[in-house]
C-alpha cells in the first residue's frame, strides 16, 4: 500500500510540477500558488510514504514530514488570507492600473 501511494504521489508531483511551469509561462499567479502547494504536498506524502528498510530512520522520516506538511498547509492558508485584502491593491480593492481622465 505504501508503494502504490509512493508512486502514485510522485505521479501527481510531477503533473503539478508541469501545472507551476504552465502558470510562469501565463503569468497566473492563482494557478502557479495552488500548483505549488499541491506540488509541495504531493512531493512531502510521497517523502511520508517512501518504503524504507530501517524502521527508526522511517519513524524519524515519517515524523519530519508531518512536521513540514503542516508547516507548508499554515503557509499556504496564511498567504491564502493575508493575499486579498478589501481596502486598497489586491483582490477587491483599487487596480494598481491607473487610468488618466480628461
Amino acid at each position: 500500500m505504501r508503494k502504490i501511494l509512493y508512486v502514485s504521489n510522485i505521479i501527481f508531483g510531477t503533473i503539478f510540477f508541469a501545472g507551476c511551469i504552465q502558470a510562469m509561462f501565463q503569468e497566473d499567479m492563482v494557478l502557479l500558488g495552488l500548483a505549488t502547494f499541491c506540488m509541495l504536498s504531493a512531493f512531502l506524502i510521497a517523502f511520508i510514504a517512501e518504503p524504507r528498510k530501517d524502521e527508526k530512520y522511517d519513524a524519524r522520516c515519517q515524523s519530519y514530514g508531518v512536521g513540514m506538511l503542516l508547516l507548508v498547509t499554515i503557509a499556504g492558508a496564511m498567504l491564502l488570507l493575508t493575499s486579498c485584502s478589501t481596502s486598497g491593491y489586491g483582490c477587491k480593492g483599487r487596480s494598481k492600473c491607473m487610468t488618466r481622465v480628461r
